[in-house]
């Protein structure tokens, strides 16, 4: 097998005969990214995300309760990948598996592999894991606005809970049974892409639900014209970092259409993704359904 057959094939994954414009293109984004890491090359890592991007550790093939916040902001994650790349020789490679694109946003699934070798003292870190990873389109380009992932010398400290997530999350449940739309949306910051699991316990199965606030205003406004909620909502664990935290909620939910009566109930696990407005939390991003 040649070295330029190899090269295609990394790049391209498993099972790309399939391809659509818009999967070719966002595989090179993740290709050129993870060239960049093998390559020791920064400037090409940082070509590839977002101005607002947002970070998170983990492996998307576990419980999300496991999860963790991590970067807040590109500027943070320069910082980091600049000093990592001078660190580590990195010699990775990844095959995305699962695509998701809805408008202006795509949510891939990707298997990780291969290793780094910290050059000062030659130790090496594998990988096998699963990541995640939110895209967005402007100006005619993908960039990557955020991930879950693992990286060599990643290790984060100093987690804590947050009374101020906890009372964001409350307080959307009450204005939901308030059936006030103004106050749901308003707890929701201007970058929020909301995404639907359906109850599957996997990334593979997710879906982009609202691309965008504008969307998801427009839902709130409709839905609660139409029904009632009562909801109970229990907050199972929050995990803050700096400006950014993860959420997992516990709820019962039960709903009355106002002109039928009809009736409706579920209970379900989500997960919440909520980043800091000066000293206010926002929610950013929700997977409904675990």
């Amino acid at each position: 097998m040649s070295i330029l057959f190899w090269m295609i094939s990394a790049w391209l994954g498993a099972g790309w005969a399939g391809e659509t414009v818009e999967t070719i293109a966002i595989r090179k984004v993740l290709g050129d990214e993870l060239a960049g890491w093998n390559m020791g090359n920064a400037k090409l890592i940082l070509l590839q995300y977002a101005p607002h991007f947002r970070g998170y550790k983990g492996d998307a093939g576990k419980d999300p309760a496991t999860w963790e916040p991590g970067f807040q902001d590109l500027r943070e994650f320069e910082t980091f990948c600049r000093e990592m790349v001078s660190r580590y020789h990195s010699a990775l490679f990844r095959n995305p598996i699962y695509f998701d694109i809805y408008k202006n946003r795509a949510l891939v699934v990707a298997e990780e592999g291969g290793g780094a070798v910290e050059r000062a003292s030659r130790r090496r870190i594998t990988f096998s894991y699963k990541s995640l990873w939110m895209l967005e389109k402007e100006g005619g380009s993908w960039k990557i606005a955020g991930f879950l992932r693992e990286l060599p010398g990643w290790d984060r400290e100093g987690f804590r809970d947050s009374d101020g997530v906890r009372d964001v999350l409350l307080g959307e449940a009450r204005a939901w049974q308030e059936g006030d739309p103004g106050r749901v949306v308003g707890l929701y910051g201007p970058d929020f892409v909301g995404y639907e699991g359906y109850n599957r316990d996997s990334t593979e199965k997710w879906r982009i639900s609202f691309s965008a606030l504008g969307p998801f205003r427009a839902f709130c406004k409709k839905r609660l014209s139409r029904t009632n909620y009562t909801i109970s909502r229990k907050v199972v664990s929050v995990k803050a970092l700096n400006g950014l935290a993860l959420a997992v909620t516990e709820e019962e939910t039960s709903t009355a259409h106002k002109l039928t009566g009809k009736e409706l109930s579920a209970e379900h696990r989500d997960l919440w993704m909520l980043a800091k407005e000066g000293r206010t939390w926002k929610i950013i991003g929700f997977v409904r359904r675990l």
